[in-house]
C-alpha cells in the first residue's frame, strides 16, 4: 500500500507503477486519469452550445443540392474537385480571360523559340559542311602563321656539290663527306644507305 496525496488514501502500489520508469508516480492512477483531472474532450460542449447549433434531417438534403446550385450558376466558387487530403481546389483561374492570355502569349513565346532555333541549326549546318579553307576569318583572329610565307626569294643559295660517290652496295648516290671515316674517295665506305650491306634494300 502506498499514500496518495491527492486522493489522500492508501492505494495499492501498483496504481503508482511507470511502465517505462523505474520511479513511481507520485499520485495514484485514479488521480491521474482524464475524468479526476478537469480535463474535457474536445467534442464536449456546455449546453449552450448544442442550443445553437442547427439540425438537419433527412427531408433537408435537397436544399442543400439547390444552394450549390445557386451558388455555381452565380460563379462564386467556380469548379470545385477534391484533393486527397480531402480539402477543396478552387479552379475558377483555369477558365479565366488572365489564363488564356496567359497561356497565349506562352505559346507565342515557344512559336519564336522554335524558329530561332531552327535557323541557328540550319547556320551550325552550313558553317559545319564549308570546308575549312573557305570559312571566313573572325575580324579579331589571327592569321596562322603557316600561312605566312617565309621564304625570301632573294636569299643565296647553299651549294653542297655534286654527289658523285657511290655506295659499292646499293649504288646508292652521295656526298663525297658522307663516307665512313678512314675511307678513301677511290673506294668509299658509307653508313647511312645499306650500313655496308647489311641492309638489303631493293632496287627501283
Amino acid at each position: 500500500m502506498k499514500y496518495c496525496p491527492s486522493c489522500m488514501t492508501n492505494c495499492p502500489s501498483v496504481l503508482f507503477d511507470h511502465p517505462s520508469e523505474a520511479t513511481p508516480y507520485e499520485i495514484c492512477r485514479n488521480c491521474r486519469s482524464p475524468l479526476n483531472s478537469g480535463w474535457n474532450s474536445p467534442l464536449d460542449s456546455d449546453s449552450s452550445d448544442v442550443e445553437d447549433m442547427d439540425f438537419y434531417h433527412d427531408g433537408d438534403i435537397g436544399m442543400f443540392e439547390d444552394d450549390y446550385e445557386s451558388n455555381n450558376a452565380e460563379g462564386d466558387i467556380g469548379e470545385e474537385c477534391l484533393t486527397d487530403e480531402g480539402g477543396i481546389y478552387i479552379d475558377a483561374f483555369v477558365n479565366s480571360a488572365v489564363h488564356r492570355k496567359h497561356l497565349e502569349m506562352q505559346r507565342e513565346l515557344q512559336r519564336e523559340l522554335g524558329i530561332k532555333e531552327d535557323e541557328d541549326e540550319s547556320e551550325s549546318e552550313e558553317t559545319s559542311q564549308t570546308p575549312p579553307w573557305e570559312t571566313k576569318l573572325d575580324q579579331d583572329r589571327s592569321i596562322p602563321a603557316a600561312f605566312i610565307s617565309q621564304y625570301d626569294k632573294d636569299m643565296p643559295t647553299h651549294y653542297l656539290g655534286e654527289r658523285n660517290s657511290v655506295c659499292p652496295y646499293c649504288k646508292a648516290l652521295h656526298w663525297p663527306q658522307e663516307r665512313v671515316p678512314g675511307s678513301t674517295i677511290e673506294s668509299p665506305r658509307f653508313k647511312t644507305c645499306c650500313d655496308e650491306g647489311r641492309i638489303k634494300i631493293p632496287q627501283l
